[in-house]
């Protein structure tokens, strides 16, 4: 029987700059605010996504693609959340709320599609998304390799594959608050439940099924082919 409290890292290859060098700022140079730096691969944080609930990214974005390199900026307020340096072949999208981030062009046709109107695409990404438990400005390094922070409201997030249900995307990144409620929405289809939720309902059913005589293996809640990755 899977073990649903049990959550890996899927060992799946992460996003690098094109640059392939990282720009980091000083401290100094973010604001005024201080922000404290996690690690989103420490042991808290992949226990912590076990709980996460799953949101489907909703709504329109503009996409820019790019024939020469430019750097983009995303700020928050008067502090920088992210640097980027776009390099040609690749996307710089624009969210409603205004942040904006690089994807390389085979990610984005992964993510987005098409509208019907020029320079606009459909969301059709998810993620395991939860809150900033902190209590503080954070700032992470991000897949690209540059830093990325966020406010004190800020959500956490590591990319979802519905195929590969028991993988923890090494993709995790911040969303600043106003951009998750502008562009995520949660979903509620069976099998995208936080993973422990999964586990109470499985252990729910086998105590169930052994309170009326019966064999727990023949009560399945889940798909058989659910095994950790």
């Amino acid at each position: 029987m899977a073990n649903l409290n049990k959550l890996t890292d899927n060992g799946e290859k992460e996003s690098k700059p094109a640059s392939g060098k990282m720009d980091i700022l000083p401290q100094a140079e973010a604001g005024k605010k201080a922000f404290e730096q996690i690690d989103l691969s420490d042991k808290h944080y992949v226990e912590a996504f076990k709980d996460a609930d799953i949101y489907q990214k909703s709504g329109t974005v503009e996409a820019e693609f790019v024939d020469k390199p430019q750097e983009v900026v995303t700020m928050i307020g008067d502090n920088e959340e992210t640097r980027q340096t776009a390099e040609p072949g690749q996307v710089i999208v624009t969210n409603p709320s205004g942040e904006r981030y690089v994807l390389d062009k085979d990610t984005f046709d992964k993510r987005y599609e098409t509208t019907d109107k020029d320079g606009e695409y459909r969301a059709n990404g998810k993620a395991r998304i939860m809150q900033n438990d902190t209590g503080k400005p954070i700032e992470i390094v991000a897949p690209w390799g540059e830093l990325q922070r966020g406010d004190a409201d800020c959500m956490i997030a590591a990319l979802y594959d519905p195929k590969k249900p028991y993988s923890l995307s090494k993709d995790r990144y911040i969303i600043a608050k106003d951009a998750f409620e502008a562009t995520y929405e949660p979903t509620t289809k069976w099998g995208e439940y936080g993973l422990r939720e999964l586990g109470n309902r499985m252990a729910g059913t086998i105590r169930r099924a052994a309170a009326m005589g019966g064999d727990p293996d023949n009560y399945p809640i889940i798909p058989s082919d659910w095994v950790e990755s």
